[in-house]
C-alpha cells in the first residue's frame, strides 16, 4: 500500500545514463478490438516528425530509422525497473515477470508526419498480473489510458533551433525501441491530456 509509480520512476530518471521518452501528441483516435483472447489495439501514437519533445529533437529520417526497431517488442505495464527503482528492459528478467503485459508491437508506421504503432495484448496474460486489473478494465471500458515510449538514445550534445524557433538540446539519434509502456493511472504522461490512448469521446480525436 502507499507503493507511487510516479515517485520512483520520478527518483529512477534521475540516475539515468540515457533517455527514456514520452510521446506527447495524438492526433487520430486508437481503435481497440476484443477477439475474446485477446486486445487488438490500432493507432496508438508515438512520435512526430520534425518536432522537440521533452526539449529533444525528433528528424524524420532519425524517425524512419528507429520506428521499425519497435515491432516485436513487448508492451509494458508502466516502465519495468527493479526493486531499487533502476530501469530495466521490459524483455528479460524482472520485465517480464513483474511488468509485460501479454502484449507486443504487431505494426509501427507513418501518417501524415505521426509515427504510430499497434499492439495486441493476450487478456489472459494481462488479467494475471498484479498491475493487470486496472489496465484489464479500463480496456474492457475503452477507457483513455496514458502512453510512454520505452525509447533509448544516446546522450548528445546535438542541440539548435527548429525553423520555428524552439529550441533543442539534445537530438533523437541511433533510436532504440526496447518496450511501449501503458502508464498506471497516478503517473499523468509528460504530454498531459494529449499523451493517451483515446478510445471514446469523438471530441478528442485531435488534440
Amino acid at each position: 500500500a502507499g507503493y507511487s509509480w510516479s515517485r520512483k520512476i520520478a527518483e529512477a530518471k534521475q540516475n539515468m545514463k540515457t533517455n527514456t521518452v514520452v510521446i506527447v501528441t495524438n492526433v487520430k483516435k486508437s481503435q481497440i478490438r476484443d477477439t475474446g483472447k485477446h486486445w487488438e489495439i490500432k493507432n496508438i501514437p508515438i512520435t512526430v516528425d520534425d518536432s522537440v519533445m521533452n526539449d529533444i529533437y525528433y528528424p524524420a529520417d532519425e524517425n524512419m530509422r528507429g520506428l521499425p526497431s519497435l515491432i516485436g517488442k513487448p508492451v509494458c505495464l508502466s516502465h519495468p525497473m527493479d526493486k531499487d527503482g533502476n530501469y530495466v528492459s521490459g524483455r528479460e528478467g524482472v520485465g517480464l515477470e513483474d511488468f509485460f503485459s501479454g502484449g507486443t508491437i504487431t505494426n509501427a508506421y507513418n501518417v501524415d508526419g505521426i509515427n504510430f504503432a499497434d499492439a495486441r495484448i493476450k487478456k489472459s496474460v494481462l488479467e494475471s498480473q498484479e498491475l493487470g486489473e486496472w489496465y484489464a478494465k479500463a480496456l474492457k471500458a475503452k477507457g483513455d489510458i496514458g502512453v510512454s515510449t520505452g525509447l533509448t538514445i544516446p546522450v548528445n550534445t546535438e542541440a539548435g533551433y527548429t525553423p520555428d524557433g524552439t529550441k533543442y538540446s539534445q537530438t533523437a539519434i541511433n533510436q532504440s525501441f526496447d518496450h511501449l509502456a501503458m502508464l498506471p493511472p497516478d503517473e499523468m504522461p509528460a504530454g498531459g491530456e494529449a499523451t493517451f490512448m483515446r478510445f471514446n469521446a469523438a471530441d478528442k480525436d485531435k488534440l
